[in-house]
């Protein structure tokens, strides 16, 4: 009885071993989910130059976006202002201008506001626009401009001279179309002229300056 109960012991230890190793087969064999290997590839982006219409436009709402004073003494400072600053508490463009300190005593004869622009490239331009308010008690022989220079040689254009209508803003335009060099403007400049032997003492404002 013992040899047969020992012997039926030993085939089912048998038989679950055999189970065991078939289970272990198929686990090992089993297909599991497909990993395709990755990685991480730079690509240098293409960068295609793009040409079109210039398009500046210099509106004083942050500052004075780069502009300075340029050589001519009868300018003697410039800042931004908010409306409120200039007579009639209005601007062109926003809520801000520039605020430009004149001092035409004497032999100070010209005044001038500019920027070096960027890009310079004024190919696609046809005029440049500014808008300069002067105060009721200018002298009627005063006059703006507005001019560029162009390299090589600080070539010269301008329009000479726009009449003013005190107590407002007035209107300037350049145009600029098939100027020399037009592609490489060196200096945008807004112009006040003395013409003449009366002295004057104030403050012009210069607003929504456009190259277009």
């Amino acid at each position: 009885m013992k040899k047969i109960l020992f012997t039926a012991f030993c085939v089912f230890l048998a038989i679950c071993m055999i189970n065991i190793a078939g289970c272990r087969t198929r686990v090992a064999s089993a297909p599991g989910p497909e990993i395709t290997p990755t990685s991480t590839i730079y690509v240098t982006p293409t960068i295609t130059p793009t040409s079109g219409p210039i398009n500046l436009t210099y509106d004083f709402e942050g500052g004075l976006n780069g502009w300075v004073l340029g050589g001519d003494p009868g300018f003697t400072a410039a800042n931004d202002v908010a409306a409120a600053s200039v007579p009639g508490g209005t601007v062109i463009s926003g809520n801000y201008c520039a605020a430009v300190t004149c001092n035409f005593i004497g032999t100070n004869a010209g005044g001038e506001f500019v920027v070096h622009p960027s890009p310079i490239d004024f190919s696609s331009a046809s005029n440049i626009t500014a808008h300069v308010y002067v105060p009721a008690d200018i002298p009627a022989s005063y006059s703006a401009q507005v001019f560029i220079l162009t390299m090589p040689g600080y070539g010269f254009k301008g329009q000479n001279n726009a009449a003013l209508t005190p107590g407002a803003w007035n209107t300037i335009i350049l145009n600029v179309s098939g100027t020399t060099n037009i592609n490489d403007v060196d200096t945008v400049a807004v112009q006040l002229l003395k013409n003449g032997g009366v002295d004057w003492s104030g403050t012009i404002y210069v607003d929504d300056v456009t190259v277009n």
